[in-house]
C-alpha cells in the first residue's frame, strides 16, 4: 500500500458513513411516510409480508448497526494516520498532510493556511508522502 493509498483510507471511511446516512435519511423517510394499513375488507391477499412496516424497521435498525461499525472503523483509521503523522518531525509536513488528508483542504486552502506557494506545498507534499512510506515501511 503507498503512503497515499494508506492516507485515503480515511477520506473512504467518511464518504462510506456520508452515503449510509443518506441511505438512512430515505429509510427514515419511507417509513415515517407509510400510509395506515387497509382495514381487513380491503386488504388483498398476497404471499409477501404480513408486515412490510416491521421489515422495514427492522432494515433501519440493522443499517443503523452496520453505521455504528463504519464510524468504529473510521475513528481506527484516523487514530492509526494520526499516530503514524504524529511521527514526523517536520511541523510543515505533518500540517500539510493533516491538513489535506483528515481535513480534506484545497492544495490553495493549504498554501494559504500556511503561508507558502501551491507549488512549494505540492513539492513538500511529495516529500511528506515519501516519509510515510517510511514509516508504513518500518512498521
Amino acid at each position: 500500500m503507498t503512503a497515499k493509498e494508506y492516507l485515503l483510507r480515511y477520506k473512504e471511511a467518511k464518504n462510506e458513513i456520508t452515503y449510509t446516512l443518506e441511505e438512512l435519511e430515505k429509510m427514515r423517510t419511507m417509513i415515517t411516510q407509510v400510509k395506515a394499513a387497509q382495514s381487513d375488507s380491503e386488504r388483498v391477499k398476497s404471499s409477501g409480508s404480513q408486515d412490510p412496516l416491521g421489515d422495514a424497521i427492522a432494515t433501519l435498525v440493522m443499517m443503523e448497526e452496520e453505521m455504528c461499525d463504519k464510524v468504529s472503523t473510521m475513528k481506527e483509521i484516523k487514530r492509526e494516520i494520526e499516530y503514524t503523522l504524529s511521527q514526523i518531525k517536520d511541523s510543515d509536513l505533518k500540517n500539510i498532510l493533516c491538513l489535506r488528508y483528515l481535513l480534506d483542504k484545497s492544495w490553495e486552502e493549504i498554501a494559504i493556511t500556511l503561508n507558502i506557494s501551491y507549488r512549494h506545498t505540492t513539492r513538500l507534499h511529495g516529500i511528506a508522502l515519501q516519509k510515510v512510506d517510511e514509516i508504513i515501511k518500518m512498521s
